[in-house]
């Protein structure tokens, strides 16, 4: 009897363990989420040939189009593509698109210095630059398509040199919370008022009249744009619908990770050279605040909620193969070397 009672104890632990085994194998794989995304390829820098990893990411940016397409049946996107957002430098014959909390200044003014050295070797570009009181509005008047009177579409039967620079999304959400919406904000833009005072009231249930001081926390902020698709705002909304695909041929995608080593392939393609100067020129992305607070942070929200910001920002991801907030590489793209 003893035995037995014996055999039956050892069967029903022997399945409990099975069975917490697989439980916490499911979690992992749960929790790892966007593991799946960067565990294979090498990450971006230790590609030793551009071209190579620009025809790989080329060709990522394709399946792209085609899934945006299939999904939208080729008119959703395009109804969401804003052509403001492209800037046309005429005498380096290049198309840029500036997209939020992507290092777009530094890039205006990279371009702006080029453009004006093509036109006139000679100028005194820093002389030019102390001048400008404002690198957006000058970008906007001198180089915005409609001040040119182009289109989108215009633009791109020029046959221009055409490019973006991207942000791995787990970084560039943070850094708008940061920047825009969070107690120790930098930007004092009364534009961010209203959306603050949103968030706070549908999450929190509070009056009507809330104040400017108050700021939503991260996690508010997170299941705001998870409710809204992203779509409240340029600075936080997927890269992907600002990029105007599929109709738009970019011939490099930049990723901000990488803006120094990148710059000089540009500078290449446009006959020119120029300074990008800004907080990833030269410097370690790992050491960002962005990435130190992104690591710090986004552990602490719901696995759920970390799924969902996912799916809403999938594109984003899948354009540089992003790695996750997880990995050992973070914030680096990964591209896989053939």
């Amino acid at each position: 009897m003893r035995t037995y009672l014996r055999y039956w104890i050892l069967l029903a632990l022997s399945v409990t363990v099975l069975l917490w085994s697989s439980f916490n194998q499911t979690q992992k794989h749960q929790m790892a989420g966007l593991v799946k995304l960067s565990n294979h390829g090498l990450p971006l820098n230790q590609v030793s040939n551009l071209e190579l990893a620009q025809e790989i990411i080329r060709e990522r940016l394709n399946e792209t189009r085609s899934l945006m397409k299939t999904k939208s049946k080729g008119t959703v996107y395009t109804k969401r593509c804003k052509y403001g957002r492209f800037y046309y430098y005429t005498n380096i014959h290049t198309l840029f698109l500036a997209l939020p909390k992507s290092g777009n200044t530094n890039w205006k003014r990279s371009l702006f210095i080029a453009n004006l050295l093509a036109g006139n070797p000679n100028a005194d570009s820093t002389a030019v630059l102390k001048e400008i009181r404002n690198i957006q509005a000058k970008t906007k008047y001198d180089f915005g398509l409609q001040q040119l009177n182009l289109t989108l579409d215009s633009a791109i039967r020029g046959d221009p040199f055409i490019f973006a620079v991207v942000r791995n999304p787990w970084t560039r959400l943070v850094s708008g919370y940061k920047n825009k919406l969070g107690p120790m904000r930098s930007d004092a833009d009364i534009r961010f008022v209203p959306i603050r005072e949103e968030i706070v009231r549908k999450t929190r249930q509070v009056p009507e009249k809330i104040g400017e001081s108050l700021s939503p926390t991260f996690r508010e902020f997170v299941e705001w744009l998870v409710l809204h698709k992203g779509l409240v705002d340029k600075h936080f909304a997927p890269q992907s619908t600002l990029m105007c695909l599929p109709q738009t041929p970019y011939d490099v995608m930049v990723p901000i990770e990488h803006a120094e080593q990148y710059s000089e392939m540009i500078w290449t393609s446009v006959e020119t050279h120029s300074d990008l100067s800004g907080p990833y020129d030269g410097s370690d992305a790992q050491s960002q605040s962005s990435t130190i607070d992104a690591i710090k942070w986004l552990p602490q929200l719901d696995r759920e909620l970390i799924e969902e910001f996912y799916k809403v920002y999938k594109y984003d991801f899948d354009i540089m193969n992003y790695s996750n907030f997880t990995d050992v590489d973070f914030p680096y793209p990964h591209i896989q070397e053939y």
